[in-house]
């Protein structure tokens, strides 16, 4: 009965690190994908499918079962990380009206493990860090003008958070 309580307790006890490990024994390796807004997005519909004065919602090439929508507005644009069967969508961030448009514009996937757990992404002077689904809890900004190599500092929270 004692062997039993034991193991019990120590399975217990280690289950939360084997999430973290991915139930692999090793920390995840965390790497990068990038979807240039520039380059990567493409009109939703067609433009005889939407009625006179509505803006075009984009579609921007995503990973892992994910794609970026960008909708407009008459003064913003809406980002949100959506599911490719739109069941799940987590917004992101309203940002300029011509976002997709400014020079340089992207999106960094974090992931694990070959799995986009988290987006980093520039509006204005801050970097924005992102959860996507079941990791929500993962949102950060960093201040680029007072942070230091403040690309790698977002990228080190959001695996860091992947692992807490």
């Amino acid at each position: 009965m004692r062997k039993l309580i034991l193991l019990v307790l120590t399975g217990l006890l280690l289950a939360p690190a084997g999430f973290a490990f991915g139930l692999t024994g090793y920390p995840p390796k965390f790497s990068s994908m990038y979807t240039d807004l520039n380059k990567q997005c493409k009109a939703a519909f067609k433009e005889t499918e939407i009625g006179n004065g509505q803006d075009m919602l984009l579609n921007c090439k995503g990973y892992g079962g994910y794609k970026i929508s960008i909708n407009y507005s008459a003064v913003y644009a809406s980002l949100t990380a959506e599911t490719l069967d739109a069941k799940n969508s987590i917004p992101l961030t309203m940002a300029g009206i011509n976002y997709d448009r400014e020079k340089n514009r992207k999106i960094e996937w974090r992931l694990a493990n070959g799995k986009p757990f988290a987006v980093i992404f520039r509006v204005e002077d801050k970097l924005l860090v992102k959860g996507l689904r079941g990791y929500e809890k993962i949102d950060y900004d960093i201040d680029v003008k007072t942070t230091p190599n403040a690309n790698q500092e977002a990228r080190n929270m959001a695996d860091k958070a992947y692992i807490q």
